[in-house]
This record gives C-alpha cells, sequence and structure tokens, in this order.
C-alpha cells in the first residue's frame, strides 16, 4: 500500500513540474471620477498554470469573458459614464514576459470565435 502511495504521490508531482506559471490581467479604461480623465487599468489578475502557452492563452480568453459577461449582466440596467470598458487581457508568462501577442497555434482564431460564442451562448442560458 505504502508503494502505491509513493508511485502516486511520484507521478503527481512529475506532472505539476511539467505545467508552467501564468498569469492573466484584466485591462479596462475608465473615467476617473476625480480628474474626469480617461485611465486604463487592472482590475483582475488570476495567476494559475498550464501546460502550455496555448492552453493558458485559451484559459486567459475565458477568464476575461466570463468577467466582462458577469460584468455587462450586472450594470446593463443602470450604465454609467463611469462603468469601465473592457480592453483585452494580458497574458504573463512564468518570467513575468508578456506573451499575448506571440502565441500562435492552429486555427488560433476560429477556436477563439467558437470559445467565446459558446462561453456567451452557455451565459445566456443560466
Amino acid at each position: 500500500m505504502k508503494k502505491l502511495f509513493f508511485i502516486i504521490l511520484l507521478i503527481s508531482i512529475t506532472i505539476s513540474c511539467l505545467n508552467k506559471n501564468y498569469e492573466t490581467k484584466i485591462m479596462v479604461k475608465k473615467l476617473d471620477i476625480m480628474t474626469e480623465k480617461i485611465i486604463i487599468k487592472e482590475i483582475r489578475s488570476k495567476k494559475f498554470t498550464a501546460k502550455n502557452d496555448s492552453a493558458a492563452y485559451i484559459e486567459s480568453v475565458i477568464n476575461y469573458h466570463a468577467l466582462k459577461s458577469v460584468y455587462d449582466d450586472q450594470h446593463k440596467s443602470s450604465p454609467s459614464q463611469y462603468d469601465p470598458l473592457f480592453i483585452n487581457f494580458i497574458l504573463l508568462d512564468e518570467n513575468g514576459i508578456d506573451i499575448t501577442e506571440t502565441i500562435n497555434f492552429k486555427g488560433k482564431d476560429s477556436v477563439e470565435a467558437a470559445l467565446i460564442k459558446r462561453l456567451y451562448k452557455s451565459f445566456e442560458n443560466n
């Protein structure tokens, strides 16, 4: 029994070491109430692990659009000029380098569009 536990533990550690660390920062543009100037601001940051850059990019797309959808639903009944305008997300690798624009995989645009469509459709059904 101890050997089985040790083997499972070893496999778990090995798999977790294969994943890389990433961080997504969601950026918005908003009108500052005090200065009446438009500012760009980070409103959410999430650290996570993923197998590779492409998987991390997909995770970031999901996080960005999920937060945007929830925010839009909460504010559509009483919009304000001070509501933030969602710009995009920034994906940082484990060294803190922005890799958002450098990620390229086969069918990236169509995968992203289908993912966004499916995501918003699931939000509408709930």
